[in-house]
């Protein structure tokens, strides 16, 4: 074998190694955590500065990445045509080819992109420096190809193309999670915040069997007593029916008035009540969050009466139920602390049937497609959905990898089931 036959086949290596780096800087930089590497660059690092910027201008990237790969494939086959020919003359052309392509499918492509995927973080900064100095010096000609592209590109780009789903902006938030750029605490806000716009007003509201009303119509002394001991600062005020709420009563107000009055003659508790009490604001029970916020501050109400498509009154929402949905509950010393949810072993909770269907998913970390339901918001509500019934205490059924028992029943609701979450399904606990 003469040096120039060996320098052939040392040439072909070569060739098909930089084909090699080629295939995997392009899928470690399409693939490659942006936030790590700006955080990286911003502690000073240089290759992940320079990995920053290719993966900023991913279109010039892409077409130097490119350029290389196919100038040392057309240098290869071309290489391995010359060796063929000289051993057995033209004839093995096709046969060099042939020989070549699987070659550098199998070296050059596939297997350097699978190993790189797997670690893209660390070849994008590998990668890194000779890839831009490339980027540099074909920077003229990736002008010209890029333009080429943009002319072509612009005819068939759809405008929604460039708009991000939610579903993505949450597995960026779990990517970056996972690679410690931001805790937990964070992550969860910020995946709060982007569930917030679809959240409806009836899964935050205070049921209407525990809202705490005054009829108008009472006797002054139970109006005192409700009055004197409610934890609420504002009360729905009705007359006749609790259908017919007729405004909303800022307790403090009521309180300072019967104040300045002085004495203990609150017989006319019923006219100071009309006086002081706001109008009611009705909003939809299918009402969004955002939607409502932004109605309850514009119009300086911290209060809001929710009815269903009937018109009847389902509940009561308030400001502060629609931040809690972002920041947590919001405890003050007149707040009855409400244990919903409580474990009692190893995945086995006992939970509340007036739990939130949206919140009891979250705690337990259940895939919400599990928790669907179309008409109700709680948990009790959506296991009579699921019975087809209003169950009994001690029936149960199992919901995906969710095993549910009726703890506390009767004629009206579903008060507290035993939870049990498992990889495999049982039939009893």
């Amino acid at each position: 074998m003469t040096d120039v036959n060996v320098m052939h086949y040392i040439g072909i290596a070569v060739c098909i190694l930089f084909s090699a780096f080629f295939s995997a800087s392009e899928i470690a930089f399409s693939s490659a955590n942006r936030m790590r590497l700006k955080n990286k660059s911003e502690k000073g690092n240089l290759p992940a500065r320079f990995a920053l910027y290719i993966v900023d201008h991913f279109d010039d990237t892409l077409s130097t990445i490119l350029i290389g790969n196919n100038l040392v494939n057309i240098l290869a086959t071309s290489i391995s045509t010359v060796i063929v020919i000289n051993l057995v003359g033209e004839r093995g052309t096709f046969l060099a080819t042939l020989a070549i392509t699987v070659i550098i499918l199998i070296f050059g492509e596939i297997t350097p992109k699978i190993i790189a995927r797997n670690i893209s973080f660390e070849f994008a900064l590998f990668a890194s420096f000779p890839i831009r100095i490339m980027m540099k010096v074909l920077s003229p000609v990736i002008k010209v190809v890029v333009a080429i592209v943009g002319v072509f590109s612009s005819k068939w780009k759809k405008e929604d193309e460039k708009k991000m789903t939610v579903e993505e902006l949450a597995t960026i938030i779990e990517y970056i999670e996972d690679d410690g750029v931001i805790d937990k605490e964070k992550s969860d806000l910020l995946q709060l915040t982007l569930e917030f716009s679809d959240i409806r007003v009836e899964e935050v509201i205070t049921p209407r069997r525990n809202m705490t009303v005054i009829d108008i119509d009472e006797e002054t002394d139970e109006i005192m007593n409700i009055i004197l001991n409610t934890p609420f600062s504002r009360l729905p005020v009705y007359k006749d029916d609790i259908e017919n709420i007729i405004g909303i009563l800022h307790i403090g107000s009521l309180l300072e008035k019967l104040i300045d009055i002085g004495g203990d003659d609150y017989s006319n508790i019923d006219k100071m009540i009309m006086d002081l009490m706001q109008k009611p604001l009705f909003i939809p029970e299918s009402q969004k969050l955002p939607e409502t916020f932004n109605l309850l501050s514009k119009r300086n109400i911290p209060m809001a009466l929710v009815v269903d498509e009937y018109g009847g009154i389902t509940g009561c929402v308030t400001i502060e139920d629609i931040v809690e949905e972002l920041v947590g509950e919001i405890w003050d010393e007149y707040d009855t602390v409400q244990d919903y949810i409580k474990e009692i072993g190893e995945n086995i909770y006992e939970v509340s049937g007036d739990m939130s269907l949206r919140e009891f998913s979250i705690e337990l970390d259940i895939d919400r497609k599990l928790t669907e339901s179309e008409y109700n918001s709680t948990v009790g509500g959506w296991l009579i959905e699921r019975f087809g019934k209003l169950p009994d205490g001690g029936d149960s059924l199992t919901i995906g990898n969710i095993y549910v028992k009726i703890l506390e029943a009767d004629s009206f609701r579903v008060s507290k089931v035993l939870v049990r979450i498992s990889d495999i399904m049982e039939e009893e606990i």
